[in-house]
């Protein structure tokens, strides 16, 4: 990812972040998206459906990789909570 603020242009987030392989795939929904009325749904694109199944499942493998740092104590931040009270 660029590390750039929001708003990304659509355009630029598929072409710099989405595989090659689902480019096409993603930009004939767009167009189709594009005809249909706001409210309308598309049809289900499989493809799209399983490459959100894979990523979800890689980025669930690799958060469960990853250390816990969180920090259960509390007791210092109460402190200074109540401090500037």
């Amino acid at each position: 990812m660029k590390q750039t603020p929001p708003p990304v242009l659509f355009e630029n987030l598929v072409n710099e972040v989405l595989e090659p392989e689902m480019v096409p795939v993603v930009s004939k929904l767009k167009e189709e998206k594009m005809r249909m009325n706001e409210h309308d749904e598309a049809p289900m694109i499989p493809e799209v459906n399983e490459y959100i199944k894979r990523k979800l499942a890689h980025f669930k493998e690799l958060a469960g990789s990853m250390n816990d740092d969180r920090n259960p104590e509390w007791e210092s931040l109460d402190k200074c909570f109540w401090n500037l009270l």
